[in-house]
């Protein structure tokens, strides 16, 4: 149970990590998305066509729902990385799987709470007129 507790000891440090929106206006990358921590120092960043709400710090996920935070692969490289030990079945050290399994589990939100509830507002608008 090593690895659960030490999920649970990452995920407090969640607000430390904003993520900034841009409209850009390309038609390569509609929106420009940076994480920043608090002191401004910019982490990751990326431009894409697609809305997001959040993301992990280190950019490897982005997801266009808050459900969608820890399922599909984001949920399953959670796991792997949370098996206690995990540095000894793999080339990793135990140091660098934790900082794997914190860049995963950290993350970063919309900076601006109104454009979140816009996403959202638009979502159920797009989901409604497929039904």
């Amino acid at each position: 149970m090593q690895g659960c507790n030490l999920g649970a000891e990452i995920r407090t440090e969640i607000m430390k990590y904003t993520l900034k929106v841009t409209e850009t206006g390309k038609k390569s990358g509609k929106y420009h998305y940076q994480v920043v921590d608090e002191t401004g120092k910019i982490i990751s960043e990326r431009s894409s066509n697609r809305e997001y709400v959040a993301c992990t710090i280190n950019g490897s996920y982005y997801f266009g729902r808050l459900d969608l935070i820890g399922k599909g692969d984001h949920g399953r490289y959670i796991k792997f990385w949370s098996i206690p030990d995990i540095a000894s079945t793999t080339t990793y050290t135990e140091e660098e799987a934790k900082k794997r399994l914190k860049s995963l589990t950290t993350i970063a939100y919309l900076e601006d709470k109104s454009e979140a509830e816009k996403l959202a507002e638009k979502q159920a608008v797009r989901i409604a007129k497929l039904k």
